[in-house]
């Protein structure tokens, strides 16, 4: 819909989820300036064009006393100059030389945040998400004889991440004396002349990579899982760094894992994943983490949980719990006060259980039932999520045609696009808008004005002649 309403120059805006933690804003169109001549005369006067408003709102947990700022990925047709003005919270912001390349700080102080506390929701269908500080909350760590898969790319960019690759598998090496079972898939490019192989860690060097080729994350989930076979993890890691994306998406199938995958960038995160890609890590029970220690600590959190019944999670200082509603009372550490300001609370605890939901119904991630519930609770609680995009509509055709496209069997598979990606170029109306009709008119006018001057040129050279 976005890029229908793109080509007929109307001004939607879309925010779309493209990764765990990323995001993609759109928003058109940005008015030209305008040269206007005066009669008779060469002169012309640049005159701006309109300007456009944008506010976006989002929400986010105080995370050690500062509130967490959105985060520049990459920028395409922004721009701004030393005469561009940053406040905030009414006060200019000091970026110093650092202003060209970032847009916001990485936090701003939380003057004003309460102290953390546990909070409580529940949802229709005897569910309920549970969010408690870490400090009130016991940590476990991993169990004795833990299983993973170390699933390593060995792309050509990842020779830039060789200090970090040694120090995470010296991390895991650690786990091997309480009787760890860590297995290392190499990945292959099709350009390395060589299979995707299996090694256990007592064999690995990790000083011994040698990196080639490029591949994206759902390749090398599809060669671990046809590597695999009957072998079962209790979790699976992914060793990559941040350029997947810009392989594209590809033409490869990407099923959810009966263990979950952890997607761990070394070096930064990518701008997004494919939706396949994102489906399959979050209905997995994972997710993406900036180091090994990170996913380990995640993954200890999850594992404890489920003997218990719960599906649980560490993320910006709380443990979040999801379980049916009649757990939830019998818990005697949490008391009627969590649930105060359920409804201020209630998008982040709508978020947590989408993503509980997605790893409880991993093996129909595709059933328009499940995905048409988890897109009801979005909805409700107004927040984007990979199965919902949130677009700005202007006018009536416009909600005419987004409720035809949410009646399609298609409503979820979203198409893949390069970040910044919006029409091919060159962008081409199939029916010209009002202006593009007077230019054509003007166009054709001085066509035929050209050739009857050129007509009469030839009848005044005969004449001449």
């Amino acid at each position: 819909m976005y890029r229908n309403e793109v080509r007929r120059q109307i001004d939607p805006a879309l925010v779309e989820q493209i990764g765990p933690r990323q995001y993609r804003l759109r928003i058109f169109p940005i008015d030209p300036q305008q040269i206007e001549y005066e009669p008779n005369s060469l002169r012309g006067t640049i005159q701006e064009g309109e300007p456009l408003y944008m506010w976006l709102t989002y929400r986010t947990l105080a995370v050690e006393g500062a509130w967490p700022l959105p985060q520049m990925s990459e920028k395409l047709n922004v721009y701004w100059d030393d005469a561009t003005v940053r406040l905030l919270n009414g006060q200019p912001l000091a970026l110093g030389a650092a202003a060209d390349e970032i847009w916001l700080p990485a936090s701003a102080p939380a003057a004003n945040a309460g102290a953390p506390a546990t909070h409580r929701v529940d949802f229709p269908g005897n569910r309920t998400v549970i969010a408690r500080p870490l400090s009130a909350a016991v940590q476990p760590g991993l169990p004795d004889k833990v299983r993973l898969a170390v699933v390593l790319d060995r792309s050509r960019s990842m020779a830039d991440q060789q200090a970090a690759l040694e120090a995470s598998f010296e991390r895991l090496r650690a786990l091997l004396s309480t009787g760890a079972q860590v297995d290392i898939y190499l990945t292959a490019s099709p350009f390395r002349g060589e299979a995707p192989s299996l090694v256990r860690l007592e064999d690995f060097d990790a000083r011994s990579i040698l990196t080639f080729g490029g591949q994206n994350a759902a390749e090398l989930l599809a060669q671990y899982t046809d590597l695999r076979r009957d072998r079962t993890y209790d979790a699976v890691l992914v060793l990559t760094d941040g350029s997947g994306y810009a392989f594209g998406e590809g033409d490869v199938t990407v099923a959810p894992s009966p263990a979950p995958v952890w997607l761990v960038h070394l070096g930064g995160f990518p701008l997004g994943y494919d939706d396949p890609t994102l489906d399959a890590v979050q209905a997995s029970g994972g997710g993406a983490a900036a180091s090994v220690d990170e996913a380990l600590t995640r993954l200890a959190i999850g594992l404890s949980g489920q003997a218990e019944g719960v599906i649980t999670d560490i993320v910006d200082g709380y443990e979040w719990l999801t379980l049916s509603t009649e757990m939830a009372n019998a818990l005697s550490s949490v008391g009627p006060e969590a649930l105060a300001d359920a409804r201020q609370f209630a998008p982040f605890a709508a978020r947590r259980l989408i993503l509980a939901e997605m790893q409880a119904g991993r093996s129909r991630i595709t059933d328009l039932a499940l995905l048409d519930r988890l897109h009801a609770v979005a909805v409700n609680d107004s927040i984007v999520t990979p199965l919902s995009s949130m677009i700005v509509l202007v006018n009536a055709p416009q909600e005419l045609l987004l409720d035809k496209l949410e009646a399609q069997d298609d409503r979820f598979q979203r198409e893949h696009e390069d970040v910044g990606e919006t029409i091919a170029a060159p962008p081409v109306a199939a029916v010209p808008e009002p202006e593009e009709w007077l230019l054509i008119g003007l166009m054709a006018g001085l066509l035929v004005w050209y050739g009857r001057s050129k007509r009469r040129e030839t009848r005044l050279d005969a004449a001449v002649q």
